[in-house]
C-alpha cells in the first residue's frame, strides 16, 4: 500500500460500476456496508480487511483501482513525473522536446 506518511489521503473514488455490481450480486444493506468500510480502511489506512462472498470479491476487485488513486494523488501531492533534461518538461511530455 501506499506510504500515507507522506501525504494523508483524504478522498475514495467510487464507482457507479461498483454500485451496480453490489445490486446485480444482492448484497444486503450490512454487506454493502461492509464493503465500504473496507475500502476505506484500505485506502485511508493501509488496512485489509477480510470479507466473505460478494462482498469479499467486491472489495479483491477494488483494491487496485484504490491502490493506484493513491499512487497517483502521492505523485500528484510531489510536483508529478521528475523533470528531464534542461527544459523542464514531465518525462514522457514529447510537446515541450525542441523542434529539430
Amino acid at each position: 500500500m501506499a506510504d500515507t506518511e507522506k501525504y494523508d489521503i483524504i478522498s475514495l473514488t467510487f464507482f457507479k460500476d461498483w454500485h451496480e455490481l453490489a445490486k446485480k450480486y444482492r448484497l444486503t444493506r450490512e454487506q454493502y456496508g461492509a464493503v465500504v468500510y473496507a475500502m476505506c480502511e484500505y485506502s485511508f489506512y493501509g488496512i485489509e480487511t477480510e470479507l466473505s462472498n460478494g462482498a469479499g470479491m467486491m472489495f479483491e476487485m477494488s483494491k487496485p483501482y484504490i491502490k493506484s488513486s493513491n499512487r497517483k494523488k502521492l505523485e500528484g501531492s510531489a510536483g508529478g513525473k521528475k523533470a528531464k533534461g534542461k527544459s523542464g518538461a514531465p518525462e514522457g511530455n514529447d510537446n515541450a522536446k525542441k523542434k529539430e
